[in-house]
């Protein structure tokens, strides 16, 4: 591995006393995102570490750390063990070593752990080292299980929300979809562009999903400007992205629940940030007790970016409605 590739890989404990566990340990992550931290001279060993924003997108600024904060909690009582022996799997977008020629997409670090301590698990930008643009994941691991994970879109530094526009945005008038009775303000008059993306776009990211044409639809929202929202789907099921102008994923979203079919997909701005959430109707199938598995994802505007997450207790009320106007109004009269 190259050593100028991964010159940088923090963890950090903070030591409680010893706690229970069980052969397979539960494992929570308590936060993620960007931090700052004071390193040593040897850029090995951190201190003072705080985190800056919680967010899965990374702008690629030389010297940015980002990473997970997770604790190892214990799982029973049966057995007293003072720590436990897992791996944080670090995998990224692929490099060469030019020593070997090997191609290069993971990198493992083991670590010996107390439970019920705070870990810091981080990674550094380098300036000088190979590309880092794309997809992250952070994986705790216990042999080939893993435990928890969290994604990562590391992207670069130019197309972050609140740099400079590199054009005119689009002079078409907002109109409404063909299909969901979403709000129009976020719609654009026409799809064509984003149902016939490009094989090589589709492909970079999001290979051997096939794209659902008639649940695919060109949205203008405030911070990122025109993009697309893409149903995708696999013989998992349906999964959705947020894709830039420029082909760039801004977002990625996952359904409800596995083997779920999107019955319908809408854009309504529920908390009055400006931003649409992502409503999501799907229907299980193939499964016993198969029902109606729906789901919203809540934007949440920070410092000029926006990310969406979905809140349980509202996708529990929403679980059994089938028609979207139905849903808006339940929504909408919860948050009166």
């Amino acid at each position: 591995m190259p050593k100028t590739f991964f010159a940088f890989c923090i963890a950090v404990c903070i030591l409680f006393a010893g706690a229970c566990f069980a052969a397979t340990p539960a494992v929570e992550i308590l936060d993620y995102g960007l931090y700052k931290a004071q390193l040593d001279e040897n850029a090995r060993n951190a201190a003072q570490i705080e985190l800056l924003k919680k967010t899965w997108r990374i702008p690629a600024d030389p010297g940015a750390l980002f990473g997970i904060r997770f604790v190892v909690g214990p799982a029973s009582s049966d057995t007293q063990t003072p720590d436990v022996a897992l791996s944080v799997r670090i995998n990224h977008p692929q490099v060469e070593d030019l020593a070997t020629g090997q191609k290069l997409s993971n990198y493992d670090v083991a670590r010996t752990l107390i439970p019920g301590a705070p870990v810091v698990q981080l990674q550094r930008i380098e300036k000088d080292g190979p590309p880092s643009l794309g997809r992250w994941i952070f994986q705790v691991r216990q042999g080939e299980q893993v435990l928890a994970e969290r994604e990562f879109e590391v992207y670069p530094p130019e197309l972050r929300p609140d740099a400079a526009s590199p054009g005119p945005r689009s002079s078409q008038t907002p109109g409404h979809a063909e299909a969901p009775a979403s709000n129009p303000n976020f719609l654009a008059k026409d799809h064509a562009r984003c149902r016939t993306l490009a094989p090589a776009v589709l492909d970079k990211d999001f290979t051997a999903r096939t794209l659902v044409a008639e649940q695919t639809f060109g949205l203008h929202i405030p911070l990122f400007g025109d993009c697309c929202f893409l149903t995708l789907t696999d013989a998992a099921g349906d999964s959705y992205a947020l894709v830039s102008a420029r082909g760039q994923t801004l977002a990625r979203f996952e359904a409800p629940s596995a083997k779920a079919k999107t019955r319908a997909v809408g854009f309504d701005d529920f908390n009055n940030d400006g931003i649409p959430e992502i409503v999501l109707l799907s229907e299980q199938t193939g499964v016993a007790g198969a029902g109606l598995p729906n789901r919203i994802y809540w934007s949440v505007v920070y410092s000029q970016s926006v990310y969406w997450t979905p809140i349980e207790a509202v996708d529990k009320d929403i679980a059994r409605i089938r028609r979207y106007a139905e849903l808006v109004e339940r929504v909408r009269g919860a948050r009166k």
